[in-house]
């Protein structure tokens, strides 16, 4: 190619966001609580996964399972904003359940903004979780 600047131009920033508006985590570390007694519903198995936008992936990634029993990801050069999901066993019916700012019960996904947020295996059901 010839020498000069190449400006690559999206529709999806021009319509929906300012890239120079968008904090980008160096590194953002997911950690969920999972038990080991937790009984496994409807035989599906305990092993949770992560899905979500960009770096992540909808399909779902392998967490690791750490020493102490949680389960950790860690993601390089995640934009504030980007949505995830944990799931058990990449069965959609067992993703994680919470309740929003008015207390109802959402199956929304979540979205990195720089907090720390606790996931906990109660958070999965095929429904609302038993108050």
């Amino acid at each position: 190619p010839k020498a000069g600047v190449y400006v690559m131009k999206s529709a999806y920033w021009k319509k929906h966001v300012n890239p120079c508006e968008i904090t980008v985590y160096a590194s953002v570390k997911f950690i969920l609580h999972m038990p080991a007694e937790l009984p496994s519903p409807d035989s599906v198995a305990l092993t949770p996964y992560i899905h979500g936008a960009n770096p992540l992936d909808w399909a779902g990634l392998d967490m690791i399972k750490e020493a102490d029993g949680t389960y950790t990801y860690e993601a390089k050069d995640v934009p504030d904003g980007t949505e995830f999901q944990f799931t058990l066993d990449k069965n959609w019916n067992y993703k994680a359940i919470w309740e929003d700012a008015e207390y109802n019960c959402t199956a929304a996904n979540f979205s990195v903004t720089g907090t720390t947020m606790e996931i906990t295996p109660t958070m999965f059901a095929a429904g609302c979780p038993a108050e």
